[in-house]
């Protein structure tokens, strides 16, 4: 049995470290720390190779980061070692491997006093790593340098026997090709040199941490990085060559958290088109860990946790918050999570552009973000009930459960909103009096548009006040749709 079969997950620390879990990642990250810890421990028994590299797979608004942060503080509790690497901010560095040593530096560092002697240990490690990073850095530039200075070379050796140089000129060429010559050969020694480095440090990488008077905490040493398919597609790859080839060292776990398509779509803007990027990624992962979809209400709770939307900024109508009149309006039209975090982040956008101390008149907002997401707010206002209506029989929605109770009135979202344009197609004094029929539901409406014209009025003119209301929302939806 495994060590982690042993340790228990269900205490307090841990209860507080999952805190505002919306998405119920926890789970996963249990499962994770003991599938690790135990192919770990499996390897060792056979006499294998005892280093794993895991690709945390998930698509935009899924949760990466919030969950590789707290995985971290899960391990770190249970008395692993967690190296926490930030690739994109790391994105500007000429190598990826000085960032993660540094970071592994800073990590170990943390329980090694400086007149220990197993800190000379260490230090021999880390300088090890620097050089080869440094080594790396100088032979990419050598090597841009040597191509330059050979295609010059080229050039000068066709000179050289197509012209009737004197015996003068010719010996005066001669010390050019003699570097070329030369520079091959440091070159064939360089890499000599670098590779023997490199067995270097992953030998004593894997004694440092083996040795019990050195290495005080549990194995293995994890080592999570995220944001990496957002970085640089050189920087990417060289992140994960890295990671195969220099860092395949025993008791070394990564955790590599990516959108592996939107890597593979960096790695072709490399490699070209037709290079097969999925095959090539397979070569660095020994496993790819996807999560589960989450249901769509706890999706859009994460999502609006994440932006700090203020659901105070909106009027929302009764019996819902803002989360789950958002959600059940995506579910209505069918809409996925994809489709789900677009529309969010246009109700975000709209929320930032809003100056008014007007309220959000979230029943007709969230239609109109739809009708933007699916691309069909080009209609004219009045048409967009039947656009949102061919949008949801165009994603097979079926649901009827988007259900709103007036005062035990029952309506729905999206008669809510088409009873608003019902409205708003009259002149204000004749739907804020008379003309309207006399339900809970268009006293609700009513009781906004009068807040509303009022606010206008007093803000800006009347004549202003006459073309607030939706056309204002439709008119603004369509300026954010025009930020790319």
């Amino acid at each position: 049995m495994s060590e982690a079969e042993h340790e228990d997950f269900n205490n307090d620390i841990v209860d507080n470290i999952w805190e505002n879990d919306k998405l119920n990642r926890r789970h996963d990250a249990e499962f994770l720390q003991k599938f690790l810890v135990g192919r770990v421990k499996e390897r060792e028994n056979r006499g294998l190779h005892q280093s794993y590299v895991l690709n945390l797979d998930a698509g935009w608004g899924r949760g990466k980061t919030f969950f590789i942060s707290r995985l971290a503080k899960q391990l770190r509790h249970f008395g692993y070692v967690v190296v926490e690497v930030d690739a994109w901010k790391d994105d500007h560095a000429d190598d990826p491997m000085l960032p993660v040593i540094s970071a592994i530096d800073t990590e170990i560092s943390n329980f090694i006093k400086i007149e220990d002697p197993k800190t000379e240990k260490w230090e021999g490690v880390v300088r090890k790593g620097s050089y080869i990073a440094l080594s790396v850095a100088k032979s990419a530039g050598m090597h841009w340098l040597k191509k330059f200075i050979g295609e010059g070379a080229d050039e000068l050796k066709g000179l050289i026997s197509d012209v009737n140089f004197s015996e003068t000129a010719k010996a005066a060429a001669k010390p050019i090709e003699d570097a070329i010559e030369n520079s091959a050969n440091e070159f064939l020694q360089e890499f000599r040199s670098r590779k023997n480095i490199v067995e270097e440090f992953k030998s004593s990488f894997s004694i440092f941490m083996k040795d019990k008077d050195c290495f005080t905490k549990k194995l293995p040493l994890f080592i999570v990085i995220d944001e990496l398919d957002r970085c640089r597609p050189t920087f990417s790859i060289s992140m994960l060559e890295r990671i195969k080839h220099i860092f395949d060292v025993d008791g070394c776990v990564f955790i590599v958290s990516t959108n592996t398509d939107q890597l593979q779509k960096s790695i072709k803007a490399v490699y070209g088109d037709e290079f097969d990027s999925e095959s090539y990624l397979s070569r660095f992962f020994d496993r790819t860990y996807r999560f589960k979809e989450p249901r769509i209400e706890n999706f859009v709770k994460s999502l609006m946790i994440q932006y700090g939307v203020d659901a105070d900024r909106f009027r929302i109508p009764p019996g819902y918050m803002l989360d789950n009149y958002i959600s059940g309006g995506l579910v209505f039209y069918g809409l996925g999570l994809r489709d789900a975090a677009q529309c969010i982040d246009i109700i975000r956008s709209f929320v930032t552009m809003w100056d008014e101390e007007l309220k959000i008149e979230l029943s007709v907002l969230l239609p109109l973000a739809i009708a933007a997401q699916q691309g069909k707010l080009a209609a004219p206002l009045p048409k967009v009930p039947d656009m949102l209506t061919e949008i949801r029989n165009k994603n097979g929605a079926h649901t009827s459960e988007w259900t709103i109770n007036f005062y035990n009135e029952k309506s729905s979202g999206d008669n809510l909103f088409r009873s608003f344009l019902g409205f708003l197609g009259k002149a204000p004094s004749e739907s804020l009096n008379t003309n309207y029929a006399r339900t809970h539901q268009n006293e609700w409406i009513r009781e906004y548009l009068i807040s509303e014209h009022n606010h206008f009025v007093q803000r800006r003119s009347r004549q202003e006040a006459k073309v607030a209301r939706a056309w204002h929302y439709w008119d603004r939806i369509r300026n954010i749709g025009n930020i790319t």
